[in-house]
């Protein structure tokens, strides 16, 4: 009986060495779905500066430089300043044309936006005096800062009150990003008001990101993409999501964000710009690296049910599974993990997995039949590893219940595992008769 004793409890004890064993080749795969993970940033990075960045839109701006007088001790300094107006009211209208662009078997989302701007700048009175005296302001122009001039597709022609004006790549940032822009007569900062209209394609990858500069600022973005994420400072107002696309609508007003609505440089700006973004990103909801590496987090735990499961038949059905058999059918469920992985790179993750998981369960199944003597035995091992890969991909493809599904799945195994052994005499030796009863006593 001492032996029985012993000999289950180094049983037990070498399972799970077995199971922390197998910790290194569930790394090495995690290694490698990093490593394939690294190479799709690698291509979307690649594809990126050719088809243009995350854009940011920014509706125009006015800039214009004037001259001060400061006294400074005993003699007077002359300060040229560069002063920035945004408009007071900015629609942005943004039709998304979206496809992916592969380099190899990696993949990746762009877009190409047209788009419409229409606003008007308010001129405070103190600029529209300095800009009607002679000589009072100096190389006003309007500016559109963009991203990535490389994503431009037309070049755009902006109307002011009418006239048009074709704008130009500036030399230099603006709010820290590139940008267009056009010089302007000196007369038109003298108006009370300035309307202006712009219209032109824009290309990018992933994400549209807005600046809400305006005093009130109006937009509405369509796109044919089925799963868009709206993030950032402000949620819309209005969104439509579909198996066909979706469209959303944001109103930004000036009390919703501390950014000024006249500046001197692009200090006051700087820290503000980022804190008051949103928009839209081509989101792909559990990209195939992030589903692998998510399974992959349920490695051990899968492993160490598959060899609980092999115990079990041996407590409960008189059966010797040797070490190796353990170790062999542990290999086996590592080398899932690296099918699946090839796979889904070339078929997506769902049909990746079911030929992964119709493979492993069907090559398990018929050595089990093998290996345990009885082709029931074996169909009942298949009909298990088809349950446990089941309930895995129940797991890694819900984002919200993972937690939930697990807890239960696990409450209901120990359950099954407590039944099953409810009558195994631990003390008692696996070969020996079970002891008599008092009525055959």
């Amino acid at each position: 009986m001492t032996a029985f004793v012993q000999s289950t409890t180094l049983k037990l004890l070498g399972i799970a060495l077995l199971c922390l064993l197998f910790t290194i080749p569930l790394a090495l795969v995690g290694d490698l779905v990093r490593e394939r993970a690294s190479r799709l940033a690698e291509a979307e990075d690649g594809i990126a500066r050719s088809q243009g960045r995350a854009q940011v839109l920014v509706p125009p701006l006015l800039e214009w430089r004037q001259r001060r007088t400061l006294q400074r001790e005993k003699e007077a300094v002359e300060v040229i300043d560069l002063l920035g107006l945004a408009p007071a009211r900015t629609a942005i209208d943004a039709e998304l044309g979206v496809e992916r662009r592969a380099r190899g078997i990696f993949g990746v989302p762009v877009y190409t936006a047209d788009l419409v701007l229409r606003g008007e700048f308010e001129m405070p009175a103190e600029d529209r005096a300095r800009a009607a005296a002679p000589g009072g302001v100096e190389r006003p122009r309007l500016v559109l800062p963009v991203a990535d001039l490389r994503g431009v597709r037309s070049v755009p022609r902006v109307r002011i009150d009418g006239r048009a004006f074709p704008l130009r790549s500036l030399g230099a940032p603006a709010l820290g990003i590139e940008a267009l822009g056009v010089d302007l007569p000196p007369e038109l900062l003298a108006r009370e008001r300035v309307a202006f209209e712009l219209e032109f394609s824009l290309s990018g990858t992933r994400e549209l990101v807005v600046w809400p500069l305006a005093d009130v600022t109006e937009v509405a973005v369509r796109g044919a993409w089925a799963s868009p994420s709206f993030a950032g400072a402000f949620l819309p107002r209005r969104r439509e999501v579909g198996p066909e696309g979706f469209s959303a609508d944001w109103t930004v007003l000036a009390v919703n964000r501390d950014l000024p609505q006249r500046w001197v440089g692009d200090g006051p700006l700087a820290g503000a710009l980022e804190s008051a973004r949103f928009g839209v990103e081509l989101y792909e909801s559990l990209g195939v690296y992030r589903l692998n590496e998510r399974s992959l987090k349920y490695g051990l735990l899968f492993v160490a049910l598959t060899f609980g499961v092999f115990l079990l038949a041996e407590l409960t059905g008189r059966l010797r599974v040797h070490p190796v058999q353990y170790l062999l059918v542990g290999l086996a469920l590592a080398v899932f993990y690296v099918l699946l992985l090839a796979l889904s790179e070339h078929l997506g993750f769902a049909p990746a997995y079911a030929l992964a998981a119709l493979a492993l369960t069907v090559i398990l199944g018929a050595w089990g039949s093998a290996a345990l003597g009885s082709r029931r035995r074996g169909v009942a091992l298949g009909a298990w590893f088809a349950a446990l890969y089941g309930f895995l991909f129940l797991m890694v493809r819900s984002e919200d219940y993972a937690l939930l599904i697990g807890a239960l799945g696990l409450l209901a195994m120990v359950a099954a595992s407590l039944w099953l052994t409810r009558r195994i005499d631990w003390y008692l030796p696996r070969n020996a008769p079970p002891p008599p009863t008092s009525a055959s006593a």
